[in-house]
This record gives structure tokens, sequence and C-alpha cells, in this order.
């Protein structure tokens, strides 16, 4: 599209693409072409790398009202550019929260040979040359619909009838009360996770005090952050250690919304 519009012999393609085609270096912005080649694939297919957030071209002619000369940018990631459009400064980690969680911030002082391919924690190339670091949980808000789902079939097989609408709302409002306070400790790994696909969910610590359903919701909402906290590397919890004590409900509203 890029070449197209700005009239280019060869189509370029921006690093944060290129490293999510594969068979790219990032460190050098080289695509492996030894490698490509001894399995005869033809690499003068391959775009002209940019670096992310540089011009790429002008665009050639006026496109539905836009002026020629107008600078045209090289595709990025949509994951850069969702944390760019977020962050308010370099030390500030971005929270995702929908079917699965992800937890972004930028990796200071992060070299591509430090990769360790056991860790639940991913890097990508950000701007600037610097990576963004990515834990990705496979649990987040799907484990609270499941959640959502099993209250709403209890009632069913009691012989009543609830929308789903209202179970939220129920929920929601007993786990925003001060009496939900728990001491349960809820796993909610219900899919497993990627460096450990065989764990199930779990929930300890149970006594006869802390079973109210406003309890075990906040229980699990508690416990989706702190997986997601144990996702990140070791090096990097005392950076969000501050970040993981927000208000709980804040996550609520995230996820519900």
């Amino acid at each position: 599209m890029v070449a197209m519009v700005c009239n280019l012999v060869k189509p370029i393609m921006s690093v944060q693409n290129a490293a999510s085609w594969g068979y790219f270096d990032t460190k050098t912005s080289k695509w492996n072409e030894e490698l490509l080649t001894t399995a005869n694939f033809p690499v003068h297919f391959l775009p002209k790398i940019l670096e992310s957030g540089k011009v790429a071209g002008y665009l050639a002619d006026q496109w539905h009202g836009i002026p020629p000369g107008t600078p045209v940018g090289a595709a990025l990631g949509d994951l850069q550019c969702s944390v760019l459009a977020t962050l308010q400064n370099p030390d500030d980690a971005v929270l995702n929260i929908s079917t699965s969680a992800q937890l972004g911030f930028i990796a200071k002082d992060f070299h591509t040979n430090e990769v360790d391919a056991s860790s639940p924690v991913e890097y990508f190339p950000y701007f600037e040359g610097k990576y963004l670091a990515v834990a990705t949980a496979l649990n987040g808000g799907n484990a609270l619909a499941t959640f959502i789902q099993m209250l709403q079939q209890w009632v069913l097989d009691l012989g009543f009838n609830m929308p789903q609408s209202k179970v939220w709302a129920r929920v929601l409002e007993l786990g925003s009360s001060n009496s939900s306070e728990s001491s349960l400790n809820v796993v909610p790994t219900l899919l497993g996770e990627r460096h450990i696909p065989q764990q199930n969910a779990s929930i300890t610590n149970i006594d006869p005090g802390n079973l109210s359903l406003g309890q075990v919701f906040k229980a699990i909402c508690q416990g989706i952050i702190q997986n997601l906290h144990r996702l990140v590397n070791c090096k990097y919890h005392n950076m969000f250690l501050k970040w993981f004590l927000l208000p709980w409900y804040i996550f609520l509203n995230l996820t519900h919304h």
C-alpha cells in the first residue's frame, strides 16, 4: 500500500512488522537471507526494511483529499502502537484485559542475546531501538466469564432463570463491598499458561468465613492480577510492586467494560 501511494520501486516494511514475519534479525535489522536462500526462498521479494516510525516516502498524488507530498510512514505493529498511545512516561506499564490479559512495558537495557525461550515474557521491537517486554496470560476476562456462566447454570439448575447481565451486575456489586475482603487464594489458570500448559486452576485457604459470593469473585479478580505478576521476570518485580497495589476495582472496571 505504501509503495503504491508513494510510487516506490520496492515495498517497504518497518522493523516491527518484519520481526513478526520471522527470519529477521532485529539486532542488525536485516533478513536472514542465508537461511532463506538455503530453503530456496525468493529473497528478492522481501521488502526493504525501515526503522519503525520513519518516513517511507511521500504521497505521489492527491488521495482522498490528502495533498501530494504528504509524508507516509511504513506500517507499524498494532501492539507497539497501542502501548505508545497509552504510555505517559517510560516507566509506565500498560495492562490490557479482554479475553486474556497482557502486561507490556519498555524493557530497559535489553539485549537480544539475553532472551530465555522458556520465559513467559516476550520481547518485541519498539521505537528508537528499544524493546517492548510483554507478559501474556492465557487467563483474563475468560476466567471471569467462565465463573459467571457457572453461576448462571447453577441458578438454572435450581429452577430459576436470570439473565447473564443481571448476574454480572449483582456479582460486581457484591465484590465492590467492604465485606468482600477475603483470605481465599485463587489461581485462575483454567487454560494453563504457555510455559506451563498442564497447570489447572485451584482455590486454597478456604474456611467457613470466606465463601460469600462477593469474596469469591474478588479473590478471582485478585488471582488474575497475581497470575500476571508471576509471569513477569523476577528482575522486573520491583518495578511493578507499587503498580500492582492499585485498587482491585480498577481491574474490575476494565474487565466488565
